[in-house]
């Protein structure tokens, strides 16, 4: 069935760019019967209409706002449906990431029978590049409690899998591939959390976590003021024991007098005493250095277990901003493989 003339010469006309695109064997393109009797009948006013269509499907495509442009082109098939419609539509798809819709839409095109060989090789190529440069994403947001927080996301592949985890940091306001996440969570001193997402295309999803914090025996401050002043008790207890030392060495001059006079009551005394001093200074020094190293040894803990908690989380921000900037190198060489051109 050859189609009418005012709709071949309309479909060259050059303020629709499509005369080099359409230069393909219109008449033996095989339509339905109903098809072709609408064709064979359309009105000027129906013609109009469908140029109208698709200039603004291709102005709408060149400014970016490709729903509006599908729009305009499904609106020109109600009027005439011819493939190429469906491979604009498909382009169309590809450009706004919508990689399920512009697959199905080149598989719809690459169906209809006798289609150009040049288009049909242009669009099996086209459809070969969705899996490389489309990809449909979403918008995830956390915000955290407390600020330092830091994340890990897992994505969960359908067949129950889980790929290589990648750490982020809160607040995180990042684009994902759609699908299934494990978010995990953590600070110091907090429980940590754990729930599963879903990233929809298009779609910002916002979650505020609050972590936990962690039983605990002592509070902070409590701690701190009971480290220091065992630290101070052990302290004061070895200077103790130096008194006590000092005292029984300057009462050495009254011994050497004691046995210069021969005195062996003063020189029992004496020694007596020295003893006793000697026994009191041992216990004080021992007492003291058993306090003064517990307490040492408790601020040397504390301080281990809160250096460690900040240097997880700076491994964690800086594999965060690795993993970030390489997203994002990713993104822009997958934007330079996107076509922009609309062919027709």
């Amino acid at each position: 069935m050859r189609l009418p003339a005012d709709i071949l010469n309309a479909l060259r006309s050059p303020g629709l760019r499509v005369a080099a695109m359409l230069m393909i064997a219109l008449a033996a393109l095989p339509l339905a019967p109903q098809t072709a009797q609408a064709q064979a009948s359309i009105s000027a006013e129906d013609l109009a209409r469908f140029k109208l269509r698709v200039s603004d499907g291709k102005r709408l495509f060149e400014m970016g706002k490709y729903r509006a442009s599908i729009e305009q082109f499904e609106a020109a098939r109600d009027i005439y449906d011819h493939s190429r419609l469906l491979f604009n539509i498909a382009q169309s798809y590809k450009a706004m990431n919508a990689c399920a819709q512009a697959r199905a839409m080149f598989d719809r095109y690459l169906a209809v029978p006798d289609i150009d060989p040049k288009m049909r090789q242009h669009a099996t190529s086209l459809r070969e590049e969705l899996a490389d440069s489309c990809v449909e994403e979403g918008t995830l947001q956390v915000h955290c409690t407390p600020k330092n927080a830091t994340l890990t996301l897992t994505q969960l592949t359908p067949d129950g899998a889980r790929e290589a985890a990648q750490p982020a940091s809160c607040p995180l306001d990042s684009k994902l591939r759609v699908g299934r996440y494990e978010l995990r969570a953590q600070a110091p001193g907090f429980v940590p959390s754990a729930q599963q997402i879903e990233v929809r295309r298009d779609e910002t999803q916002s979650l505020r976590l609050t972590l936990e914090a962690e039983p605990r025996l002592l509070d902070p401050e409590l701690e701190e003021v009971l480290i220091y002043s065992t630290i101070g008790v052990g302290a004061a207890t070895v200077v103790a024991g130096f008194i006590s030392d000092y005292t029984a060495v300057s009462r050495l001059d009254e011994l050497h007098q004691a046995q210069r006079a021969q005195d062996a009551r003063a020189v029992a005394e004496l020694r007596d005493q020295a003893d006793t001093a000697s026994t009191r200074s041992a216990i004080l020094y021992g007492v003291g250095g058993v306090i003064l190293a517990g307490g040492v040894t408790w601020k040397i803990i504390q301080m281990s277990a809160n250096s460690e908690g900040d240097t997880r989380a700076h491994a964690r921000q800086t594999g965060a901003d690795s993993a970030k900037a390489g997203a994002q190198f990713s993104v822009d060489i997958g934007l330079n493989n996107i076509s922009t051109r609309l062919d027709w």
